[in-house]
């Protein structure tokens, strides 16, 4: 998914992604253990969400996050973060902080001193609405201190401003996430777009009178937590497991933080292509150029154009949503950097309502969903299983070169 913002009646396209998960508390997973993470990595898990989900939540990559009131230890860690390279920042689902962190971390205020709000539009139609607070992020030995973060549906939100429409989603069950980590190409989840036009869209400050859209400032928009690190801060590798064709239960891996600042985040034969300004790179199948392509962790499925493939699952399956193609559909493309890099890259999607017929499995590395935008082709959390995957931030330093970019 991408986020969306609003400006005079339109939705204009600004950066990626969103993912699932779900439940609040201590972290809990099921599948091999993976080795003791060092400093700069955290452990991640497809696993299909926390238990009691309603729906079946299908590759997800989670990690556990820890959140402090600004300079104190009064913190909680908080597992089935989804892990999204799509987005920057990190958003907390509505009841997952207790009271004790909640009521301790700093309101986000404009100059007047009137509290900020947050209305994000996804390319889904779901919709967040939620406080921008100030919070230490707190991930292996990494610390992102006085960070903005997005608090959705605490109770003490104002009534959703009539600009701000669409599918309302707050909670776990909705969400499918304790919370989302944006650990995308970008530092704010915006950028200048909103620090320079008021009628921006997501963006809100709250008097007592009632919240209306502004602008905001860089530094006090919702921020790549990573970006804010001491050190390993250029970037992001998510390491997973290859999974065969039939799918497999919770399978472990790693998001490594930095590229090329220690030995287990280092590019190896990876290739970097860079991005444009809205994070998208073109794939070519055949003779067709998709040029709104890009890669997200939180996507679930390989979204695929219309163009390409439009068999549906059926709506009464359970997998209403996905493709269903009949026969698989086994695609070879080509990802083509702004920098001229390219890549071949298969990729395969199968039936996901004979997928999901067997119980107990979550991760997938052929699933696909329908892409609304017929320019483009977004590679999912399916494309990184097996694969070392580079995400790197606009403007950092990294052996291949200035961000954005991302790297395989």
């Amino acid at each position: 998914m991408r986020v969306l913002a609003i400006f005079i009646a339109a939705l204009v396209a600004l950066i990626g992604g969103c993912g699932g998960g779900g439940g609040g508390g201590g972290s809990s997973s099921t599948g091999t253990t993976p080795p003791p993470p060092v400093p700069n990595a955290v452990a991640i898990v497809v696993d299909g969400g926390p238990p009691g989900l309603p729906f079946l939540n299908p590759d997800v990559a989670f990690a556990s996050v820890t959140v402090c009131a600004p300079g104190t230890n009064n913190c909680q860690t908080i597992d089935h973060i989804a892990v999204d390279t799509g987005s920057s920042g990190l958003r907390l689902a509505q009841g997952v902080l207790n009271a004790s962190v909640a009521n301790a971390l700093t309101p986000q205020s404009d100059a007047s001193g009137n509290p900020l709000a947050e209305c994000t539009h996804f390319a889904d139609g779901t919709l967040f609405w939620g406080w921008v607070r100030i919070a230490d992020v707190n991930m292996a030995g990494e610390q992102a201190l006085s960070t903005p973060i997005h608090v959705l549906g605490d109770p003490s939100l104002p009534v959703l401003p009539s600009g701000c429409a669409g599918k309302l989603t707050s909670a776990v069950a909705d969400l499918g996430a304790n919370g989302i980590l944006g650990v995308g190409n970008f530092i704010q989840d915006c950028g200048d777009f909103c620090s320079s036009v008021p009628s921006n869209g997501l963006y809100y400050t709250c008097p007592a009178s009632g919240c209306v859209r502004t602008a905001v400032p860089l530094t006090q928009q919702v921020l790549h937590p990573v970006a804010r690190f001491a050190r390993d801060n250029n970037g992001v590798l998510i390491q997973l497991p290859a999974v065969s064709a039939t799918g497999a239960a919770s399978p472990t891996g790693l998001l490594i933080f930095g590229i090329g600042t220690q030995a287990n985040n280092a590019l190896g034969t990876a290739r970097a292509f860079t991005l444009d300004s809205l994070g998208n790179f073109s794939i070519l199948n055949g003779s067709t150029t998709y040029i709104d392509s890009f890669v997200d962790s939180g996507s679930n499925v390989d979204w695929i154009p219309s163009s390409i493939n439009n068999q549906l699952c059926p709506s009464t399956s359970n997998a209403a949503g996905f493709l269903c193609p009949s026969p698989p559909l086994n695609l070879s493309l080509t990802v083509i950097g702004q920098n001229g890099n390219s890549a071949a890259v298969p990729v395969n999607v199968a039936n996901a309502a004979a997928l999901f017929t067997t119980g107990g499995l979550t991760a997938f590395n052929n699933i696909g969903g329908p892409n609304s935008d017929p320019s483009g082709v977004a590679l999912g959390l399916p494309f990184f299983f097996g694969r070392n995957v580079f995400t790197a931030i606009e403007g950092a330093t990294t052996p291949a070169g200035t961000g954005p970019y991302v790297a395989f």
